[in-house]
Parts: C-alpha cells; sequence; structure tokens
C-alpha cells in the first residue's frame, strides 16, 4: 500500500507540474485515492475477521482489473510497454489474490456449515424445500 501511496503523490505531482495540467489528473489520482480507501478497509476487516471481508476483496479486485484495463487502453505509444508491464506483473497478481480472498471468505462464510441459514436467502428468491415440494404436488407433476 505505501508504493500505491507513493504512486499515487507522484502521479498527482506530474500531472499537475504539466503545462497546461494533464487532464485527467482527477480522474487517475481519484481512482488511486479510491484503491487506496479499499485496501485499507479490507485490511481492517481482515483485521476483525469480518466476514464482509469477501465483498471488499472482490470489489478491490474488480477496481484494480478496471484500473489496469484503462492504463493499458489509454497509454500512449511511448507508455504502452510500461502499462503492460505493470499490468502483468502487478496489477494482474493483486486480482487474482483478490479473487482468492473474496473465494475464501465466501467459502467460510456459508460453506462452513452444511446448509445456509434462512436469514441469508430471504428475499432473494429461493424457495425453501417444503415450499417447492408442495408446489410441485399441487401441479399434479409429483
Amino acid at each position: 500500500m505505501v508504493v500505491l501511496i507513493v504512486w499515487t503523490t507522484g502521479l498527482a505531482i506530474d500531472m499537475l507540474s504539466q503545462s497546461p495540467p494533464a487532464r485527467h489528473v482527477v480522474t487517475w489520482v481519484g481512482l488511486d485515492i479510491g484503491l487506496i480507501f479499499a485496501f485499507v478497509v479490507a485490511g481492517w476487516l481482515a483485521l476483525r475477521r469480518d466476514p464482509r471481508l469477501g465483498l471488499v476483496a472482490a470489489a478491490s479486485g474488480t477496481a484494480v482489473l478496471l484500473d489496469a484495463w484503462f492504463d493499458v487502453t489509454t497509454a500512449g505509444p511511448s507508455w504502452l510497454s510500461d502499462s503492460i508491464l505493470l499490468a502483468a506483473t502487478v496489477e494482474m497478481p493483486f486480482v487474482l489474490v483478490s479473487a482468492a480472498v473474496a473465494a475464501w471468505a465466501y467459502t467460510r462464510r456459508y460453506r462452513s456449515s452444511n446448509t445456509f441459514d434462512e436469514s441469508t436467502t430471504s428475499g432473494l428468491g429461493v424457495a425453501d424445500a417444503s415450499s417447492a415440494e408442495v408446489a410441485v404436488a399441487s401441479s399434479g407433476r409429483g
């Protein structure tokens, strides 16, 4: 995370020092600040062993994936190879780690017991087995 803070500070200084300042300074610096915030929240949730860690990890990984995509697709010819290298060696591994953390948190939360808690499925359109059996029996197909 320290690297991201240093990167974001350097990016802001570089973009603001251009004459005129770079058009997208708020976009790129704002995205990086958002990523820093997401990483801080994920770390805090991990320390607390909070089950919402999986959601934040998934969102953080998605944001980094989008950041990599836009870095590569908007890079000028002189920056394209650097953007691809950064995406391949830093951003994509982070996306994979985020996906693994999200999957681990999901598994820990929902697969640790053999059944889902009804409170986790209420309102999601998931019917319990007895309701499904009644529906099939009353339709004459059972």
